[in-house]
């Protein structure tokens, strides 16, 4: 992949799924006989929000053998694990804007294969927490689904309120939660998202909290800003992701525009093993603020 992330899996679509409009859920299974490791061997993280890098072909190129596979230009994009077995993995995909995730499951055809990185995950509320905050767009809407299901049969777990932010009606799923549970949906197709300020509501609320938030990378700056900065909660008490990036584009122009010596300190922090991830963030965050990132 195009970073260290320990092995490297192949796997084949199975199965497409169409749950709505805009999202197509689409089954990949083990590759028998394969030169690299199958689905068979894919270690289980334990986190509920567990997400994994996809290599994916562009969206008219279909690759059938791992030999193939094994020297294709893959693109690398990050997905959650909706549900899986010991030979399958459903993955879930919006299909909105034109990114290769997006396009690739589009177009996807059984048969094809991709490349999976090792799964990772965050979801992991502190010992004695009052009550759970699941915020998140439709691009957080696979992983909050499986948390909610984490829960099934626990009673004893803090109660989780669930705020989706979708674009329209035809987008709401049934999701499987317990009668403890809360889930509200906002239908919204705004180019600036309600979520951080259902964070801002949420933690008002009485009690020893855990949020977790997921969706467009500003509005998840704009939420991880408050939780860290303004109420000063500790990092075991939220996680939060930028899924993606509505101005991806301007962003990236801005980005390679930089001058070497701004990446270069940008790099420095990031290579620094030995400093805290999330003030390792601040420090990015501040360093590129002046130039609009």
């Amino acid at each position: 992949m195009s970073r260290a992330e320990g092995p490297i899996y192949a796997a084949r679509v199975a199965a497409i799924t169409t749950l709505s409009p805009q999202m197509r859920r689409i089954r990949v299974e083990n590759v028998s006989g394969a030169h690299v490791p199958g689905i068979s061997e894919y270690r289980d993280t334990g986190f509920a929000d567990e997400f994994v890098t996809l290599g994916l072909p562009a969206a008219h190129t279909k690759i059938r053998t791992v030999k193939d596979l094994a020297t294709a230009d893959l693109s690398r994009r990050y997905y959650t694990v909706r549900a899986r077995g010991r030979e399958y993995l459903d993955l879930d995909f919006v299909l909105h804007g034109a990114g290769p995730g997006a396009t690739w499951a589009t177009h996807a055809e059984m048969g094809e294969l991709i490349l999976l990185g090792e799964p990772r995950g965050g979801y992991a509320p502190p010992a004695g927490c009052e009550w759970i905050a699941l915020v998140g767009d439709a691009t957080a809407l696979p992983a909050i689904a499986r948390i909610l299901e984490s829960h099934l049969g626990d009673a004893a777990a803090p109660p989780v309120i669930a705020v989706i932010q979708v674009a329209n009606a035809a987008e709401v799923q049934p999701l499987a939660h317990r009668l403890a549970d809360t889930v509200r949906w906002v239908v919204d197709a705004g180019d600036t998202g309600p979520l951080p300020e259902a964070v801002r509501d949420l933690t008002d609320r009485p009690g020893h909290g855990y949020v977790w938030f997921s969706g467009e990378a500003s509005e998840m700056r704009t939420a991880r800003a408050h939780l860290r900065h303004t109420l000063r909660w500790p990092t075991e008490r939220w996680d939060t992701m930028g899924y993606w990036r509505r101005d991806h584009e301007r962003w990236q122009r801005r980005l390679a525009a930089l001058d070497p010596g701004v990446t270069a300190q940008l790099d420095e922090i990031y290579a620094n093993e030995e400093i805290d991830p999330e003030l390792a963030r601040d420090r990015a965050d501040s360093l590129l603020a002046p130039f609009g990132l």
